[in-house]
C-alpha cells in the first residue's frame, strides 16, 4: 500500500493524517489485514494515548515495551513498567538503544560530572 492510500484512509476515518497515525497504520497492517481492525486499533491506541497516566513519556514507554519483548504499541504491560523506578528504565533504554553493559552508569557519572547532577539521586 503506497502512502497516498494510508494518508486517504486515515482521513476517511477522520483520523489525523500525521506520521505518527500512518506509522501506526503500517505496523498494524504487518499483523491485521481488516482494514476495519487496524482503524480499530489505532483509535483504541490514540485514547490510550492521549488518556494514560504512565509515568514516562510514550517514546521512553515504546522502547521499554520493546525492551520487554513486547509491540512498541503493546500497552498491555503499561502498569507493570510503570512501576520500574527511573535507574532501571535509564538502564533499559540505554540496553535497547545498543549501549550494553555498564553504560546506564557510566553516562549518570558523565552527567554528574559535567551538570554537577547525580542522576541516582533522583527518582521521578
Amino acid at each position: 500500500m503506497n502512502k497516498e492510500n494510508i494518508f486517504t484512509i486515515l482521513e476517511r476515518n477522520n483520523l489525523s493524517c500525521d506520521g505518527f497515525n500512518y506509522g501506526l497504520y503500517e505496523e498494524f497492517s504487518k499483523t491485521i489485514e481488516s482494514e476495519t481492525e487496524i482503524i480499530h486499533k489505532i483509535t483504541e491506541y490514540n485514547n490510550y494515548a492521549k488518556n494514560n497516566n504512565n509515568k514516562y513519556s510514550d517514546e521512553i514507554m515504546q522502547y521499554l515495551r520493546q525492551r520487554n519483548e513486547l509491540n512498541k504499541f503493546d500497552f498491555s504491560q503499561d502498569k507493570e513498567l510503570n512501576e520500574l523506578s527511573s535507574n532501571k528504565v535509564f538502564e533499559e533504554i540505554v540496553k535497547w538503544n545498543g549501549l550494553l553493559g555498564c553504560y546506564s552508569e557510566t553516562i549518570k557519572s558523565w552527567v554528574k560530572e559535567i551538570y554537577g547532577v547525580d542522576l541516582n539521586e533522583i527518582e521521578k
